[in-house]
């Protein structure tokens, strides 16, 4: 029944906004270096695809400690990943943003304000990641609110 809400909803509409992008950002952060994790073929590359898919649908349709501990779990494999350094911190920006979120609505402020600020970090190194001025990072950085969170997470997750 939620699969075919979700659909209804435009699930597949989201899955397709979510991997396109996440696939172009893997692609384009690679800046030429040739370590074969990036390489089409990449057993590594789908291995961790299929980790982090099965972890996101997890987080879409699992309840709320189920969708705590995917996102915990896409961390870890974001950390032990040798990514690039932008698809690391956008990533690591996103899914902290999520957790944030998630623990604002089950109402543990304080653990949400420190996903918060994680969240800020990594949308920090990933704006100066991009050459972006210090006073551009400063400004979009103090921006980024929890109001924001919610809002890019609700963007992100088709209303979840």
């Amino acid at each position: 029944m939620k699969v075919i809400q979700r659909m209804r909803a435009g699930f597949p509409l989201i899955c397709v906004l979510v991997a396109i992008p996440a696939v172009v950002l893997l692609n384009a952060c690679h800046h030429g270096k040739d370590d074969g994790f990036w390489r089409e073929e990449s057993k590594e590359m789908k291995q961790f695809g299929q980790q982090t898919d099965k972890l996101y649908h997890t987080y879409l349709d699992g309840d709320r400690d189920q969708a705590r501990r995917s996102l915990q779990g896409t961390i870890q494999l974001i950390e032990e990943a040798q990514l690039p350094p932008h698809g690391k911190a956008h990533t690591l920006f996103v899914t902290y943003c999520r957790l944030s979120v998630l623990e604002k609505k089950a109402g543990n402020d304080a653990l949400a304000e420190n996903y918060l600020l994680k969240t800020r970090y990594w949308y920090l190194r990933e704006l100066e990641i991009d050459g972006k001025s210090v006073d551009q990072t400063s400004d979009a950085v103090k921006a980024f609110t929890g109001d924001k969170a919610q809002q890019l997470v609700q963007k992100l997750d088709n209303g979840k």
